[in-house]
């Protein structure tokens, strides 16, 4: 399972080290980390997914990780006044 996680962070990581955006490498690979972290704690422990709330900020790290990426990202993309 964790095998999957691992070769997505990779695949990402490619994808974005390999494109122009590469200074959002880091921060997106963090999200990506941290949400599928969540997903998999919450299909073990049986909790039901809820897309639309992401962040729980129950104090885990994965979505100290997901909020840390996000802020990282959009603090980049504002500085660089490359919003989408």
């Amino acid at each position: 399972m964790y095998g999957i996680v691992i070769a997505g962070i990779l695949i990402l990581a490619g994808i974005l080290f390999y494109s122009k955006k590469s200074q959002y490498m880091f921060p997106a690979t963090l999200m990506f980390a941290a949400g599928a972290s969540n997903m998999f704690e919450r299909i073990r422990y049986g909790a039901v997914i809820d897309p639309i709330v992401v962040l729980n900020w129950h104090g885990n790290i994965a979505d100290i990780a997901l909020g840390m990426g996000i802020l990282w990202l959009m603090w980049g993309m504002i500085m660089k006044k490359d919003i989408i």
